[in-house]
């Protein structure tokens, strides 16, 4: 148990201790950034390297071309299947994929992929932020991506789910710090190192308590800024004097308690009124009393009646009439109680590159290059091309320095004469009477380099090879392939080595979305809008409301939220990404008959709908165009059904579309109707 007196101190000891084993783990991080940098001599495990002179940095290239630009579209689904979990499941879908719009997340995952290939991971928080209010909703998604050289995890422990406490430790300004906490860092009793640009380091700790409750705690320096038991818990503020809560005692005029409040745990939500929710059904604001699967009865009077009808009377002792009452059962009501829903995970999302193999054999890791206990990140790109960077380091020195060393000397007689600067060419030399031009001539001294060129180059193809990668990924000229379905062929190959990293980055994208879907059960209060885009093209809007996801328990009577869906990416999102691809697809598919009848302009809109969902370049006013002649289309038959006879000479019977050489598109020609 910590006590208020000794937390700081044994927060501060436990970050030390923490750091302290993970000293190989961070040298190895400051070597993989120095390598894809291309410092001239990197790493304290090149001991008694001279530094190059030249670098060709073939770990930031190999490093660069894998970098994957495209974010994998949320899927969720039920894990036991109805027709509510089934919206339930394309609600959280369009929530999280609406999501992807509203934040940053390709200048995250640019950040993300360069992390990832180099550290072998990236570490994400993911976060409730109640300061995020528009005028209808109140808290946001607060998403960040850490440099894991500043992570700190449990030792021995790679599992966010298995880890009792992890550091984050980052740079803030004082300013910054002290509107956010509350806490002056600038008194007589703040003990805060600020450096000369006014900033201080701030250090943020999540564990679990002794309840297994994922809590907080952050100091800077020697001061403690704030410590939450129970993070996830809803907080209730209870005046520190009166004991009343917060709005209550703030908005009493008579009330000068002092304005100091205690948060506490609040651990059910009261109704008080009846809600409705997205599929019809009503939670009421009153539910039966349950024990043990059993409704409780309650007694109470009603006046009573003869079987006339004629209600009863009774004289009291004074003589007066008053009704007779009799005794009735039923089930006994209370307002309904909803348990608040609290996340369970800690706010951290790890992306490793590819797994590493663990292993207890710490010498023999040591000795392959690899720190232990890395695990909780992966494996590196740098670590496995590290040693072919370094032989092309000292080939391309090599080579630079025979270049530097070589040079044509010219020879010629021991009194020959030559004249400086006549004006046309710098230096003419005179042949006496006689002399022969032969007896002048250069000696080149230029050594051959041939060797060096391709060890080189055989250094680099090893470490393209090691990563996966072909010529054909890349983009370059590559002979092995001679037809365009081969060069494919080669890209899908190398594409399908390097599927082991996009299936990792697929699983943390996963792991983001049902922490999201965790933080808007437990603190999205409205129902939030989400716009998103059908099968058609078509925009709509629909809600998010959390109170979709509750059941009711008929044995305790208790209403609880449902939080059993599966959580991925979508599969085709590879695909998707290639829009060239899709098009060319979707045209085929169009000439076809895929979509329908060609001739038809309900298929010529849907050929151009799904160019749009594709991003096809001017789609929209396609659908536009070809819509509004669908419509004038409508209009005409509809006029021609009241009035058959005024039906022009030639005009096409109801239903038809013109055919070829009628004025009708027939044909698609790259990418348009023609």
């Amino acid at each position: 148990m910590i006590t208020e007196s000794d937390k700081l101190a044994f927060f501060k000891g436990l970050y030390e201790d923490a750091k302290g084993k993970s000293t190989a783990i961070r040298e190895k991080l400051r070597e993989y950034v120095e390598q894809y940098k291309g410092s001239r001599l990197f790493g304290a495990s090149n001991p008694g390297a001279a530094p190059a002179d030249v670098v060709r940095n073939i770990t930031y290239e190999l490093i660069e071309s894998q970098v994957d630009t495209s974010i994998p579209p949320s899927r969720v689904d039920a894990e036991r299947w109805s027709e509510k979990n089934g919206r339930n499941a394309k609600s959280i879908e369009r929530l999280c994929n609406n999501l992807r719009n509203k934040l940053p997340v390709e200048e995250y995952n640019d950040l993300d992929e360069r992390y990832t290939y180099v550290f072998g991971g990236s570490v994400w928080t993911v976060e409730w932020d109640e300061s995020i209010r528009s005028h209808e909703e109140v808290g946001g998604i607060d998403l960040r991506i850490h440099n894991p050289q500043f992570f700190c995890a449990e030792p021995g422990i790679y599992s966010t789910d298995d880890m009792e406490y992890c550091f984050f430790e980052y740079t803030s300004t004082v300013e910054d710090v002290e509107r956010k906490y509350g806490v002056s860092l600038r008194g007589d009793t703040a003990q805060v190192n600020i450096d000369e640009n006014e900033n201080v380091v701030v250090v943020v700790c999540f564990y679990r308590n002794e309840d297994d409750n994922v809590s907080q705690y952050i100091y800077s320096g020697d001061t403690e800024l704030m410590h939450v038991e129970d993070f996830f818990a809803r907080k209730r503020y209870i005046c520190a004097e009166c004991g009343r809560r917060k709005e209550l005692c703030e908005n009493d005029k008579h009330c000068d308690c002092g304005g100091k409040f205690i948060a506490e745990n609040e651990e059910y939500e009261e109704l008080t009124h009846d809600i409705k929710l997205s599929d019809g059904r009503v939670i009421p604001a009153m539910s039966p009393v349950v024990h043990n699967g059993v409704r409780e009865k309650e007694e109470y009077e009603v006046p009573a009646y003869a079987d006339s009808g004629i209600p009863l009377f009774d004289a009291d002792e004074a003589g007066n009439m008053i009704p007779r009452m009799q005794k009735k059962s039923r089930t006994k009501m209370a307002p309904t109680r909803i348990r608040w829903y609290k996340p369970k995970s800690l706010p951290v999302v790890i992306r490793r590159n590819t797994s590493q193999i663990d292993t207890d054999d710490k010498d023999a890791t040591q000795g392959a290059g690899i720190a232990p206990n890395m695990q909780f990140l992966g494996q590196s790109d740098c670590e496995y091309i590290k040693y072919q960077q370094w032989e092309v380091n000292k080939l391309e020195s090599r080579i630079h320095q025979k270049l530097m060393r070589s040079t044509v000397t010219p020879y010629m007689p021991e009194d020959a004469t030559v004249t400086r600067g006549n004006g046309v060419f710098d230096e003419v030399i005179r042949l006496k009477a006689g002399e022969s031009p032969a007896h002048y001539g250069t000696i080149d001294t230029t050594p051959n380099i041939a060797l060096d060129l391709n060890q080189s180059e055989r250094m680099y193809d090893q470490a393209r090879k090691t990563l996966g990668i072909t010529a054909s990924y890349q983009g370059q000229a590559d002979s092995t392939a001679q037809s365009g379905k081969a060069k494919q062929v080669q890209v899908a190959q190398s594409a399908g080595r390097l599927t082991s990293k996009r299936v990792l980055k697929n699983a943390a994208w996963a792991r983001f979305d049902r922490i999201v879907f965790e933080y808007f059960l437990a603190y999205a209060d409205e129902p939030r809008p989400i716009a998103y885009k059908d099968e058609w093209g078509r925009m709509h809007n629909a809600t998010f409301n959390r109170y979709d996801f509750l059941e009711y328990d008929d044995y305790t009577g208790e209403w609880y939220y449902d939080d059993r869906y599966l959580f991925s990416v979508d599969a085709s999102a590879n695909v998707e990404g290639d829009r060239a691809q899709m098009w060319q697809l979707n045209q085929q598919n169009f000439t076809a008959g895929t979509f329908g009848n060609p001739q038809e302009l309900t298929t010529i809109i849907k050929y151009w709908q799904a160019q749009e969902q594709a991003h096809y370049p001017g789609a929209r006013a396609q659908v536009e165009y070809f819509q509004s002649k669908y419509q004038e289309q409508l209009a005409m038959r509809e006029q021609m059904a009241r009035t058959p006879a005024a039906m022009p000479q030639g005009q096409m019977p109801q239903g038809q579309m013109p055919q070829a050489g009628q004025g009708a598109p027939t044909q698609i020609n790259n990418g348009g109707v023609m």
